[in-house]
């Protein structure tokens, strides 16, 4: 990722392999890749996937301690769009889910909250594309891997442990992907200082 994004450090690193079943076939990789706006020699998250229907794969970034991010506004990240040329339309491409691991001992077995994105090119042409979700899109995904203690039905954001990205199923060809500067967005701004008020005329 390029240098000098607002929140990228406490979220870097700490990548697990990508998980995948039932014939699923997911690469991942740190690769070096130009982008506009990034520092020479920028690096970014990449591979390719290759997911059958019915199968599943993805992948995940654990991190090694729970964080706050309870006031923050969302997820943003860079995506790089599968189509070599720009889609006329901008609801094309696949939906790409992106779970939020809240709570819970650690990334794998926390509650799992999911949002969608399109695989697309942005609105103005360029095949990155800037993704941002903000918490409040992010619902309860069906499979909760935590224990009952865990599963309270609240996107708290107290203790978070990372997010994953999940792949669309049933593409006839090993599709690539990238990801780069992925970081917490939206801090609050301050209160206002105490006016005191003035005198009436």
């Amino acid at each position: 990722s390029g240098a000098g994004s607002d929140i990228p450090e406490q979220l870097s690193g700490h990548w697990s392999q990508p998980g995948q079943g039932a014939g699923a076939q997911v690469s991942l990789g740190v690769t070096a890749r130009d982008r506009e706006g990034a520092p020479a020699g920028n690096h970014v998250l990449s591979g390719d996937y290759l997911v059958p229907v019915g199968g599943w794969g993805g992948f995940s970034q654990n991190l090694p301690a729970a964080q706050d991010w309870s006031s923050f506004r969302g997820l943003r990240f860079l995506w790089y769009a599968s189509q070599d040329n720009r889609p006329a339309s901008p609801t094309a491409g696949a939906d790409i889910k992106v779970e939020i691991k809240d709570g819970g001992p650690d990334g794998e077995h926390a509650e799992l909250w999911a949002a969608t994105f399109k695989d697309n090119w942005s609105t103005d042409g360029s095949r990155w594309r800037v993704v941002e979700l903000p918490f409040s899109a992010f619902k309860l995904g069906g499979y909760q891997p935590g224990d009952a203690a865990t599963r309270n039905g609240t996107l708290d954001l107290t203790s978070s442990w990372g997010y994953a990205l999940t792949m669309p199923v049933g593409t006839a060809a090993p599709v690539g992907y990238a990801v780069d500067d992925v970081a917490l967005y939206g801090s609050p701004v301050a209160a206002p200082a105490a006016v005191a008020p003035g005198r009436s005329r």
